[in-house]
């Protein structure tokens, strides 16, 4: 029996709320990702330039955008778990492997401040990125589950 099934004490209630706090967290964290790169191209061309040494130009900025806030949208409803949640995870997971050296070692002081300490959120948000795709079967509240219901009935 699944944590969704009746007899479980209402934690098929709690299991969905707390996968749609996982799912809208995820999403929104990504959608402002996302919309950077269309309001400050710059920002994103010189990241990318740091971090993986490639060149964007001037158009690219606003397709990965774009295409991230696609990303986002879809992890927001619940559409196309499988393929957005995983999506999702890629992104994010690539930006935390390119970063390791900076949250490995997030007390590196510079004038008094610990200047990698931010980069450590990156892992709480690829742990939700990893528990939203392994339990996307289990998101009831999703527009993927709404729709299956909808053909059934």
């Amino acid at each position: 029996m699944s944590l969704g099934e009746r007899g479980q004490g209402g934690t098929g209630q709690r299991e969905a709320l707390a996968l749609l706090a996982i799912r809208l967290a995820a999403g929104y964290f990504l959608l402002v990702w996302g919309a950077s790169k269309i309001v400050i191209p710059e920002q994103t061309q010189a990241l990318f330039a740091y971090f993986y040494g490639i060149n964007l130009g001037e158009a690219l900025p606003y397709a990965l955008g774009s295409a991230q806030l696609a990303v986002a949208a879809g992890i927001v409803l619940g559409f196309q778990r499988r393929i957005v949640y995983g999506l999702g995870f890629l992104i994010h997971g690539t930006t935390v492997l390119i970063t390791a050296k900076f949250w490995l070692f997030p007390l590196v002081i510079e004038d008094g401040i610990p200047i990698y300490r931010s980069y450590v959120t990156s892992l709480p948000a690829l742990a939700a990125f990893i528990a939203l795709y392994a339990f996307r079967d289990h998101d009831r509240w999703s527009l993927d589950s709404w729709l299956a219901r909808r053909r059934r009935a």
